[in-house]
């Protein structure tokens, strides 16, 4: 068995050194449907940021506005007193 696997390893990277060796085109440049998936993915980044965006300012809101709610909350709660 390990002659077989040591021939089978052998033949393998015999019959691979020429695919390694041979030279890639020169690129000219990113062709367009590299373009358009890079431009795809950043579309969808930027439309997961929008919601978040928008949950992060509604959060501050919320926290900033704090005071209100506890004060509506006082006369409400002396009210039932």
């Amino acid at each position: 068995m390990k002659k077989l696997s040591n021939l089978i390893t052998v033949v393998g990277l015999a019959v691979a050194t020429p695919v390694l060796a041979a030279s890639a085109p020169a690129s000219s440049g990113l062709s367009p449907m590299v373009i358009a998936f890079f431009a795809f993915f950043g579309l969808l980044v930027v439309l997961q940021l929008v919601p978040g965006i928008v949950l992060l300012f509604s959060m501050l809101k919320e926290l900033v506005s704090d005071d209100k709610k506890k004060a509506v909350a006082a006369v409400t709660q002396s009210k039932k007193d």
